[in-house]
């Protein structure tokens, strides 16, 4: 869970602005484009809580094969950016 949440949150460093204008409709000014970044770093080297994942714990634990959907992943971000920049 882990290793995919790193993936997609490493696609989203590469592009910030994409995400948060689509997301948000927000503009990110140059300026603030390091504090984005760095808010993504932070949450991508943080511990995965697995209580915020149980439905795909207890999916992974019935099943052999697993399709990962990212709805979980992505609320994660958006609830860390909404605290961060007050969106």
């Amino acid at each position: 869970m882990s290793e995919y949440r790193k993936a997609l949150i490493n696609r989203l460093i590469s592009r910030p602005p994409t995400y948060l204008d689509y997301k948000f409709k927000m503009k990110v000014p140059k300026g603030k484009l390091e504090e984005v970044r760095e808010c993504l770093y932070t949450l991508k080297n943080s511990a995965v809580d697995l209580t915020d994942y149980e439905p795909v714990v207890a999916e992974v634990m019935s099943k052999e094969n697993t399709f990962i959907k990212t709805e979980l992943i992505y609320k994660e971000i958006d609830a860390r950016y909404r605290g961060a920049f007050d969106i």
